[in-house]
């Protein structure tokens, strides 16, 4: 029998990247049957319905309906300066919102995506059991969504770093590094912003291949690498052949963050590895997106 698996958030970059990975592990072993939701706006070509995690009512008659044996939450509100300065939101979307697909789960499995930021970020390399101190709004947040989410008797929370991606469209870093570069316009990137930053396409994939597992409780899912991000920007720049001059070396102090950056934003893969589960170094991540790039 076909497992149903609702990937909730399914329009956003990562919920976008399952929806395809879960729906082409189905093609090869039929084990699947993938239904998203979308919050304001569809992806084109992306069969989703809508969902507002805030609305309680909302997701009792969505899940009700769809009767899902894993449930995949991607939606949160992920951007740190918008939480650090709108309190009241990041609450609403990950604390409650988190809360109410909670309360539904009943004996489903759920899945949940945290984050490195749970921890000072003093010292790096962190690993699941290490104690865990946030160090911005958005980490509060995504903390107590985990303590949530560990009252149900089956779930799997995934703790990842910064992602990136071959979607142009993205805001986050790399991909805000390349367009700005490839337009000829300088950018101050952080010498002592130290990550293990991830490819969404190998967090998808991680994610189908401990589920396939059987794995529950935490697993840290981040790329096999730790770089600044200056270091980063300088093997964007030489891959897309972009002039380096462009790139300036700053410390996080001078960039116009609101929430606080940690210096060391690296988690330990090592029990993720066990399961026999690989993650690309930088290097590797950056050729993938470099090649679909150039298609």
């Amino acid at each position: 029998m076909k497992q149903r698996v609702l990937i909730i958030g399914a329009s956003g970059f990562l919920g976008q990247k399952l929806m395809h990975v879960f729906s082409a592990s189905s093609l090869k072993s039929p084990q699947y049957k993938v239904i998203g939701t979308h919050n304001s706006a569809p992806q084109k070509n992306n069969n989703t319905i809508a969902l507002d995690i805030t609305n309680p009512q909302q997701v009792q008659t969505i899940i009700d309906k769809i009767d899902p044996h894993i449930i995949i939450l991607t939606a949160a509100l992920a951007n740190m300066d918008l939480c650090e300065s709108d309190h009241e939101l990041a609450i609403q979307i990950n604390v409650e919102g988190v809360r109410n697909i909670v309360h539904h789960c009943q004996n489903r499995l759920l899945v949940f995506y945290s984050t490195d930021a749970i921890f000072d970020g003093k010292t790096g390399n962190y690993r699941e059991n290490d104690p865990t101190d946030p160090i911005n709004f958005y980490a509060k947040t995504k903390l107590q969504g985990e303590n949530i989410v560990r009252t149900l008797p089956h779930h799997l929370i995934i703790r990842t770093c910064m992602q990136y991606t071959d979607q142009k469209d993205n805001p986050k870093f790399i991909s805000w590094l390349i367009r700005n570069l490839s337009q000829g316009n300088p950018v101050n990137v952080a010498t002592d912003h130290i990550v293990t930053i991830t490819l969404i396409d190998d967090l998808a994939q991680a994610t189908l291949q401990l589920i396939k597992k059987s794995c529950q409780g935490i697993y840290h899912v981040a790329g096999a690498q730790a770089l600044s991000c200056y270091d980063m920007a300088q093997i964007v720049a030489e891959k897309w052949q972009f002039n380096k001059s462009l790139i300036h070396p700053v410390q996080r102090k001078d960039l116009p963050w609101k929430a606080a950056r940690a210096q060391y934003a690296t988690l330990c893969i090592d029990k993720l590895r066990g399961e026999g589960i690989t993650m690309s170094t930088f290097e590797e991540g950056i050729d993938k997106v470099w090649k679909r790039y150039m298609e």
